[in-house]
């Protein structure tokens, strides 16, 4: 930075082609290191999560869905999650405890991109919009090796409760609330807010952010401090911030 000579000498290029069909044929197989000899099979399971990313799902349903056993399907998950595609999110309720047995979890996509990659472009209109969105905000910080990150559902009388995003840190303390909004609507929608603010109450959090499409303005509510942000520029505000990893 900043000298005035070329660097020659200081740089060296290496150029990385893709596998000869020898060097393919030599390479250990991932999947078999995981007991996976089916990878249709395997194949069929990451369609089928990367086409509901962001939303909850459970074993059995899947089970179900798919006609493999729950032991194979444990098997195919935890591979993917080694590769790098998947990131398993676990639910707590209002007072941020984990359930005893996690029957119903979320499955992020570590890249919102790779949905698209195996369907098809994601209009404004398309309901599958916010799923990825929340999904593009939980990947920003899924390299961070000092956090736990979690959603939030509960019940209050007959009705499901949510907050997106529930961050603890490693004495299980929660240290950040986010809930994951691609509209400016809800910046109007007080009574929305409610089940968000009693969570940050019941944890001794004095702030909440809930991300827009482009309102960015402070304003109190129940005694939290409710930052509303750009989905787009909270994004880049967690990739840019130095790592925690």
């Amino acid at each position: 930075m900043g000298s005035r000579e070329s660097g020659a000498g200081r740089f060296t290029d290496f150029l990385l082609p893709p596998l000869t069909f020898a060097e393919f044929l030599n390479l250990r197989d991932l999947p078999s290191l995981y007991g996976i000899s089916d990878v249709r099979e395997l194949n069929r399971l990451f369609t089928m999560l990367a086409l509901n990313t962001g939303n909850e799902i459970s074993l059995d349903a899947l089970a179900s869905k798919s006609a493999v056993s729950k032991n194979t399907l444990k098997r195919y998950m935890e591979y993917l999650e080694a590769v790098f595609l998947i990131r398993p999110v676990m639910r707590v309720d209002q007072k941020a405890g984990r359930f005893q047995r996690d029957r119903a979890y979320k499955v992020m996509l570590t890249n919102p991109s790779l949905r698209t990659g195996l369907f098809n472009f994601v209009g404004e209109q398309n309901p599958a919009l916010g799923s990825l969105v929340e999904t593009a905000v939980f990947a920003q910080r899924f390299h961070r090796i000092d956090e736990y990150l979690h959603y939030a559902r509960w019940k209050l009388g007959s009705k499901d409760q949510e907050l997106d995003m529930v961050v603890l840190d490693p004495g299980l303390r929660v240290t950040e609330a986010v809930e994951v909004k691609y509209t400016d609507r809800v910046t109007k929608q007080r009574r929305e807010w409610e089940p968000w603010i009693n969570f940050c109450k019941e944890n001794g959090l004095s702030e909440l952010t809930v991300t827009t499409r482009t309102v960015d303005e402070k304003t109190q509510a129940g005694g939290i401090a409710i930052h509303f942000e750009p989905t787009a520029v909270h994004a880049y505000r967690l990739g840019s911030a130095p790592s925690h990893a």
